[in-house]
């Protein structure tokens, strides 16, 4: 058994440190030893996943095997996730990332963005997450003390966070502007991964979607999340007729126009911190898509 008392990761949720903990892991397996109750904290059994840590708190838990953090990721990899740096401060990194790469590690990808930026840099922290097939902001923190700091913003709902998007389908207002207020429910498996219905028993989310311009049949969408649920424009976009194109899981996933789905994370502006605003270009791929439209 694995025994260790926490000294600078006071506040986190347990789940994301044993995250950091099993890195070779599937997720799925982490929360399954949860609910097995093979996690202990303080000598009891705890399945609270989101259970946050206090500083002296003594965790113990199964000795981890074949840790990734003894593997080193190919150079190709490592020159990739360099180039997505867009912007740097003292305390975080921004990055434009491409689709078809995690943020983290998966039962698919044996190292994410942060694991390679762990790589570069010694230590990097992710401050949110979007989707492998997404594209755009993504934030990272260079330091544990600045992952809190930002990480509380984005509970304060303190970030406004905007995405285009191509959909297919009618536009499904007399305006420019649509809102959708529709709740929504995550439901988990150990094999698919999570997938999100609208279902009254699920948590109230709200998207702001506006028409930036037709294609015919194809609508440029500008969405802003006002709450942050799993795959919330994809379901919110699928539920009003117009699925993101390329989204196999809420729509068809092959389409004529472009190879992969069409969601980029354009900018984050915090109007608390001097109305800071990030925002990463779309891909060259998305840019061409537009163009043959």
């Amino acid at each position: 058994m694995e025994r260790i008392i926490i000294d600078q990761r006071e506040g986190q949720r347990l789940d994301n440190f044993l995250f950091q903990i099993y890195k070779s892991t599937p997720n799925s397996h982490v929360y399954r030893m949860l609910r097995k109750g093979r996690i202990r904290v303080n000598g009891k059994v705890c399945r609270d996943n989101c259970y946050r840590l206090v500083k002296n708190d003594v965790l113990s838990m199964p000795t981890p095997i074949n840790d990734a953090s003894r593997l080193i990721p190919n150079d190709a990899l490592v020159d990739k996730v360099r180039h997505m740096i867009v912007q740097e401060s003292e305390d975080f990194w921004l990055l434009n990332k491409p689709p078809r790469i995690c943020v983290h590690q998966s039962e698919r990808d044996v190292f994410g963005v942060v694991e390679v930026m762990r790589h570069i840099f010694g230590e990097a922290h992710l401050v949110h997450r979007i989707d492998r097939n997404t594209s755009g902001c993504l934030m990272i923190a260079k330091h544990y003390s600045s992952l809190a700091k930002w990480q509380a913003i984005w509970r304060d709902r303190g970030v406004e966070k905007k995405y285009i998007l191509l959909a297919e389908g009618p536009w499904r207002s007399n305006s420019e502007v649509l809102v959708v207020e529709k709740p929504l429910l995550r439901q988990n498996n150990d094999q698919g991964g999570a997938k999100v219905v609208v279902s009254s028993k699920g948590k109230p989310s709200k998207t702001v979607f506006r028409l930036k311009k037709r294609y015919g049949r194809y609508l440029l969408l500008e969405a802003e999340i006002i709450t942050g649920r799993t795959h919330q424009i994809r379901v919110h976009a699928a539920s009003m007729g117009f699925p993101i194109v390329g989204d196999g899981r809420y729509g068809v996933a092959n389409n004529p126009v472009i190879d992969c789905m069409f969601l980029h994370a354009e900018s984050l502006t915090f109007p608390a911190e001097n109305n800071l605003q990030l925002t990463c270009e779309m891909t060259a791929s998305q840019k061409a898509c537009l163009q043959r439209l």
